[in-house]
């Protein structure tokens, strides 16, 4: 009989690439895995979902209900492991961890009480700090995605914390042949996927887009806690047919519309730790579709880069985007320079040993 694990997430699975593949990696370790999650998914081999309701979609209440609630649901089935995904699901491991004694995983993808949504905000980073004090200290294994976020964690906790970098799957020559089309005429999309959130430089990137030539248009795949700001600034710009909102969309869909797009924006304030000791999942996906990207030159994206160059980093935080994309389209020798480069990395110049 397999052994369990149970996987708490707040996120929605089927939207999480990141959590897909961590749970696909238990199947094929030969776990049976429950994830508990406020959102549906139909189970499959190997996987069983259960959705926790909560009253509240977001916010202090969210947090709560599901914590709680996840906790009574958990605690009806003993698991050999719990594995608990950022600091909005770590006291649910920390007190079942209490009563099975079995091993807790922490998954520090986040510097949680340095988020931009929560380091303005004196008592809220309080009681998130005071989480990650409690719960990193204790976990059995704990996990992060950057070095420099893993050289925080250790030296602020005194204890061993793992790297396991985001890395997407591989991508066949023959699925990329099938899902590769050319844009009409000379549009060239500009694609950005992920949370739109702030701390994330869209605010100022549409407020600049008027400047941009008809010819790009920016897509933005996700959804977060500024979409409907960011929809009012583009009616009132008058540039819906040049800023377009797609939303979420499933993995496979995202794969391929990010393959089609001429570039791709991985944008972070430098305002606070989380961001700039970040290594976002996306970084890693616009070199799997093979397409140059602007980030900033923040620690981690500023090392890959140096290994083989994939990217063109914003090295000053007033420095515009919107100078350096057209600088990159003037530049064609640059440009197919670091598309190459991508190429290369999907050809075995590994970019992230």
């Amino acid at each position: 009989m397999p052994k369990k694990i149970v996987v708490l997430i707040t996120s929605h699975f089927d939207f999480d690439q990141r959590i897909q593949r961590i749970v696909s990696t238990m199947v094929h370790l030969g776990f049976h895995v429950s994830v508990l999650s406020p959102h549906s998914s139909k189970n499959s081999n190997g996987i069983d979902f259960i959705r926790i309701s909560t009253l509240f979609k977001k916010g202090k209440g969210f947090y709560l209900f599901y914590n709680v609630l996840a906790f009574f649901r958990a605690i009806f089935n003993k698991n050999e492991v719990i594995y608990t995904v950022d600091m909005d699901t770590a006291w649910v491991g920390f007190f079942y961890k209490k009563i099975y004694k079995c091993r807790w995983i922490l998954d520090l993808h986040e510097y949680f009480s340095e988020m931009p949504e929560i380091a303005d905000k004196p008592v809220v980073k309080k009681i998130w700090a005071f989480t990650e004090k409690k719960t990193i200290s204790t976990c059995d294994t704990a996990i992060t995605v950057s070095p420099s976020l893993q050289y925080l964690f250790e030296e602020q906790y005194k204890r061993k914390v793992w790297l396991v970098r985001s890395m997407p799957y591989v991508l066949s020559d023959a699925v990329k042949n099938i899902q590769k089309k050319a844009t009409s005429g000379d549009t060239k999309v500009i694609i950005y996927q992920g949370a739109l959130n702030e701390g994330r430089g869209l605010e100022d990137l549409i407020d600049s887009w008027k400047k941009m030539p008809s010819r790009f248009v920016l897509a933005l795949y996700g959804e977060g806690t500024i979409s409907n700001l960011l929809k009012i600034m583009v009616k009132d710009r008058k540039m819906d047919n040049r800023v377009k909102f797609f939303g979420k969309v499933k993995p496979d869909q995202l794969k391929n519309e990010t393959q089609n797009a001429w570039l791709g924006l991985n944008l972070l304030s430098n305002r606070d730790i989380n961001s700039f000791h970040s290594l976002a999942n996306k970084f890693f996906d616009y070199v799997q579709a093979e397409i140059p990207q602007i980030t900033h030159s923040f620690p981690n994206y500023a090392l890959l880069n140096e290994e083989i160059e994939v990217a063109a980093l914003l090295k000053y935080h007033n420095e515009s985007i919107i100078d350096l994309i057209l600088e990159l389209e003037k530049d064609e020798a640059k440009y197919q320079y670091l598309k190459s480069n991508t190429f290369k990395c999907q050809k075995g110049v590994e970019l992230a040993k």
